[in-house]
């Protein structure tokens, strides 16, 4: 979370624009008031780059309720049974 809570960006299906594909993207938003409650529930808002016309898109989508969840897209790098 430290690493994330100094750059929350928001992917599209977790395309990174450094990976060097074909069909690559920029961030089309940001995370904002992101949290982790007691049960380890992560929750956030989301902010779009309305500027974006591929973002506007994705945004208007979320608005109109036909995309209502989103992947975090994470790589365990250690286990632990601390909370």
């Amino acid at each position: 979370m430290k690493r994330f809570n100094k750059n929350p960006i928001m992917l599209f299906n977790h395309h990174r624009s450094w990976e060097g594909k074909t069909d690559e993207i920029l961030p089309i938003g940001r995370w904002e008031n992101h949290n982790v409650d007691e049960n380890g529930i992560m929750t956030a808002e989301p902010v779009f780059d309305t500027k974006d016309a591929f973002a506007a898109k994705i945004a208007d989508k979320v608005s109109g309720g036909l995309l209502s969840a989103c992947s975090i897209g994470i790589r365990i790098i250690e286990v632990s049974e601390d909370k």
